[in-house]
């Protein structure tokens, strides 16, 4: 083998061994795992059953200036199915000038579970979540946003889930996204899928921010001023506490304010990226954390920063290297994709986008080149904050 295939060869694993075939290995122990659990007894703890008390829930919704949305979610609220006198909603609005208070307090006034909390001016997001959490006495907190809708069984789902786990401290609601765009609809199967396994198999999945439930006691320390994802924030420290993170299956978000157009699709990718990369990269080396933790922790920003500037490396080195590394790491990223496809394929959410049949293929490359542009240029990480895509 010659030096510049070597490095091709190198290089090209360098950027698939940690995402795609990260992915592989994951289904793999899965299917290994389910394959034992089948031929012993006892129940599945993905399904774990209703606990004998239910817990005290607090649902806090950070606002700001979320008129159009927020009596949409003061419904949902009342619709919960959740015992009502375990129950209670916590408004936190950061300086709103559109409504949003007044309406809330005409809630409140109803309905004497609804509390509003304000910041004359919030800075952040993490700032209205550092005050809620300060207050919360529930040991359940479900943190939502104002333009998700919830399933009236959703904070059930979730509050059932973290009892039946002890160890469990952040457990992630299964979210879609109210959007026609196949590409935001694939990157969302993906990251529930990819984060199920993870919480599943490691107690390490990724937390979404439309919906996630936490216990508080496990997310003690303050949120710093400059969090750029409050999700990926908390969700990293419980780990580093020793808590486990786990995604749901049961409970369900619909994300409203989504995009729905290329151009926002790769907006809000490079924001999002940008906020992810920020928040790994605080985590690495952390003192006091157990080596599994930053392992897990350097693999994800393997993942987000090493990865792609690897592959662009390779094609950028293709003239020198020969156009073997370039095909190699296609070759191998076709065929992982073809087994994530065969079973998009296959899932419910879908059956609509299955024809043409070239349509889903199509979408999944779309998405691949903007993910990838997204965690090359992300967009400057800044405090987390509400706000269209």
């Amino acid at each position: 083998m010659t030096a510049p295939d070597a490095l091709s060869l190198l290089l090209a694993l360098s950027v698939w061994l940690p995402t795609a075939g990260w992915v592989l290995a994951l289904e793999i122990a899965m299917r290994r795992r389910g394959a034992r659990a089948s031929r012993g007894a006892g129940a599945d703890p993905a399904d774990p059953a209703d606990p004998i008390d239910w817990p005290a829930v607090a649902v806090v919704l950070p606002v700001l200036d979320e008129a159009r949305f927020v009596g949409d979610r003061l419904r949902d609220f009342a619709r919960t199915d959740y015992p009502a006198d375990r129950l209670e909603l916590w408004v936190v609005d950061g300086g709103s000038r559109d409504g949003t208070t007044e309406r809330v307090e005409a809630a409140a006034a109803a309905d004497p579970r609804i509390r509003l909390l304000r910041l004359e001016r919030s800075r952040s997001k993490s700032e209205q979540l550092r005050l809620a959490l300060e207050k919360v006495r529930a040991p359940v907190a479900v943190v939502s946003d104002a333009d998700v809708a919830l399933a009236p069984d959703a904070v059930r789902e979730l509050a059932r889930g973290l009892a039946a786990d002890p160890s469990t401290a952040i457990l992630g609601a299964h979210v879609t996204p109210a959007t026609p765009l196949l590409e935001e609809r694939l990157h969302w199967w993906w990251l529930d899928r990819l984060w199920w396994l993870e919480g599943e198999l490691l107690g390490a999945a990724g937390v979404a921010a439309p919906c996630y439930a936490l216990r508080p006691e496990a997310v003690v320390e303050p949120l710093p001023h400059d969090v750029t994802a409050d999700d990926v924030h908390l969700g990293l420290l419980a780990q580093a506490r020793g808590w486990r993170v786990r995604r749901s299956r049961t409970a369900r978000a619909r994300e409203l304010r989504v995009p729905r157009t290329a151009a926002e699709l790769l907006r809000y990718r490079r924001r999002r990226g940008g906020g992810f990369v920020h928040e790994v990269r605080a985590f690495l080396g952390r003192r006091g954390a157990a080596p599994r933790f930053r392992a897990l922790v350097a693999l994800r920003y393997a993942q987000l920063r090493l990865a792609p500037l690897l592959a662009l490396t390779l094609v950028a080195a293709a003239p020198w290297t020969g156009a073997s590394g370039v095909a190699l790491l296609a070759g191998l990223g076709l065929a992982s994709a073809a087994l994530a496809l065969g079973a998009a394929r296959g899932a419910d959410a879908f059956a609509a986008d299955r024809r043409p049949a070239w349509r889903l293929p199509a979408a999944a490359l779309r998405l691949a080149a903007a993910n990838a542009f997204a965690l090359i240029v992300p967009a400057h990480g800044r405090p987390a904050s509400r706000g269209r895509p």
